[in-house]
């Protein structure tokens, strides 16, 4: 059997996103522990001079190789410049033949972005490594992922379903976008190819409590004292006017994180640990330590004392180890509580998109979703102070549940790789 020639698309681990980074890192590792031969190449966003490395499973590697969507044409990296040097044959460029040479494209569209919600040159970058594949007869497949919304009648929509209907295999990653995509498809849904999957991350290794101890991660805390961990969105809490009007926030965030806290300090004896899951440059609006610094800062100077920051140059396995130390959990960023869930972490999640109801629905929690477009700031806070008290009661469950949720991912690698190995 020779070896498999891959290209993954939409998991860019050079982004700062480490939930993108989880993405990746399951993909690549889970087919390389069924096909050692595979050699993966990994879409990214540096330098066509500069090919990077990307190291899972202790001691496997990965090309990162750049492509993306830029205006500059003459650049060998742009999507654009691959999709008509690849018809050189001899003279393509080197990225033109690595596509040219692909047994397959594996694309997960940055778990939710194959959709029009954010604008057309999004949707551009999005599907031009699919159109790039399905036009030199490379097989696609489409990891589990979230599809839409659409608009109805719009251009990307048909785009979209073309893509999908000509896919080897399309995985949804929970119900509710299973049934979006089913009905977008209509009469062109296959129950053979268009299939409901897993997100890829609940397969995501934790790095070990020594690990992360090791490079100083974890706050200080005594042995026997609960931790509650919190990943603050930078998104929402640094720029809450734009939270409004972009994404239709009606909570006070600043507020229901700031009274939650207090509530968590005075009826309990633990830790409450901030946890940022998305690195941005130190006061950027993106930035998820500053959010947690800043919600730290408006506390007393005891109250600190048992509010920890978790900071550090930490990736998506070490930042899933200090979460997986916490004993409740809740977030803001979609993947860090796949990262808590999956270790049956007890979890709530506060969201502000449909895509957290239907992963969590995956794991039997969707109860376990508030919305904060929906909820006004108190009732959004007696949600999460529910949550909290039954986390013993949610801890059985999820050690229930999340081995077979993983049972179902690692077959669902299975059949991926049996596919692509055709």
């Amino acid at each position: 059997m020779s070896g498999l020639e891959l290209i993954l698309a939409g998991a860019a681990p050079d982004t700062g996103n480490l939930g993108v980074s989880a993405l990746c890192y399951s993909t690549v590792a889970n087919i390389l522990k069924q096909r050692e031969d595979a050699h993966i190449s990994i879409l990214g966003h540096g330098s066509h001079k500069k090919t990077e490395q990307f190291t899972v499973n202790g001691n496997q590697t990965c090309d990162v190789v750049a492509a993306k969507h830029t205006r500059r044409f003459y650049d060998p990296s742009a999507f654009i410049n691959i999709r008509y040097s690849i018809k050189l044959g001899p003279l393509a460029s080197k990225t033109a033949k690595m596509f040219r040479n692909a047994n397959a494209l594996l694309d997960i569209s940055g778990g939710d972005s194959f959709t029009d919600l954010y604008g057309k040159r999004r949707f551009e970058a999005i599907v031009l490594p699919k159109i790039i594949a399905l036009e030199n007869n490379i097989p696609l497949v489409l990891l589990p992922q979230t599809y839409g919304p659409f608009v109805e009648g719009g251009e990307p929509r048909a785009v979209a379903k073309d893509l999908i209907r000509r896919s080897r295999l399309a995985y949804a990653r929970d119900q509710y976008s299973f049934e979006y995509m089913k009905e977008m498809l209509g009469e062109d849904f296959n129950p053979q190819v268009h299939k409901q999957g897993v997100d890829v991350a609940f397969l995501l290794p934790a790095a070990s409590k020594e690990q992360v101890d090791a490079k100083g991660l974890t706050p200080s805390r005594e042995p026997s004292t609960e931790v509650f961990g919190i990943n603050v969105s930078g998104l929402i809490y640094n720029d809450p006017e734009n939270a409004k009007t972009q994404y239709g926030i009606k909570v006070d965030y600043h507020a229901l994180l700031k009274t939650f806290i207090e509530h968590v300090l005075s009826q309990s004896a633990g830790d409450v640990w901030l946890v940022p899951h998305v690195h941005a440059p130190y006061g950027h609006y993106e930035s998820d330590l500053f959010a947690c610094e800043k919600l730290r800062s408006h506390f007393s100077e005891s109250q600190q004392q048992r509010i920890k920051v978790v900071n550090g140059d930490y990736d998506q396995c070490e930042i899933k180890g200090v979460i997986g130390q916490c004993d409740w959990f809740t977030g803001t960023r979609m993947h860090s509580t796949v990262g808590s869930l999956s270790q049956a972490v007890p979890t709530a999640a506060i969201a502000y998109s449909g895509k957290t109801r239907g992963v969590f629905a995956t794991a039997g929690q969707e109860a376990m979703v508030f919305d904060a477009r929906q909820e006004t700031t108190e009732n959004l806070l007696e949600q999460l102070i529910g949550s909290w008290a039954l986390r013993s009661q949610t801890k059985e469950e999820l050690e229930r549940d999340i081995p077979l949720l993983k049972q179902r991912a690692h077959r669902q690698f299975e059949e991926i790789v049996s596919s692509i190995s055709q």
